[in-house]
């Protein structure tokens, strides 16, 4: 991506804090209008912590395999190492052991985020087999997916959700 076409996205995409909503404290009807008006639903404490933290570090494990990380720095911190971008086939091929890792793959059926996506959508979800993951490089926006292009990869309709589940702050 340009330089010029980063800052033209930056001027076009509104974007702004998320503001959070709590199915254990909100009904469902309220959360489901919220979405509906708003477009998403930022929705903590769904998944144990300690699911996502083994996540990560399957994560952090191929990505220490292939040089991406500084060996220096402790690999929890998920620390690059300052390789170049690594050329697309090499990319794949971590991409690829990353969305077979089972800690990855079980994130979507998450018992509380079916149920609370149950609620607010009133009637039972499908969780997707095809789950994306999405890895980003300092100083790589020509790599960074834009805010809602998740159409192109999942398809669907206009009740298909996608979520975002980030493996840390």
């Amino acid at each position: 991506m340009t330089k010029d076409r980063s800052a033209l996205i930056e001027a076009l995409v509104p974007h702004a804090a998320f503001a959070p909503s709590d199915p254990r404290g909100e009904t469902p009807a309220a959360l489901a209008q919220r979405l509906a008006d708003s477009g998403y639903l930022f929705l903590r404490g769904l998944v144990d912590p300690s699911a996502l933290t083994a996540v990560r570090a399957d994560i952090l494990e191929l990505c220490a395999r292939d040089g991406w990380l500084d060996p220096d720095a402790p690999r929890s911190q998920g620390v690059w190492s300052g390789m170049p971008f690594p050329d697309h086939q090499t990319y794949m091929r971590l991409y690829r052991d990353l969305i077979r890792l089972d800690s990855f793959n079980r994130l979507s059926a998450t018992p509380g985020l079916i149920a609370a996506l149950s609620a607010i959508l009133g009637g039972p979800v499908f969780a997707h087999r095809r789950n994306i993951a999405r890895i980003s490089f300092p100083g790589n926006a020509a790599a960074t997916t834009q805010p809602h292009q998740d159409h192109f990869y999942i398809r669907g309709t206009t009740e298909t959700y996608t979520l975002w589940i980030p493996t840390s702050d």
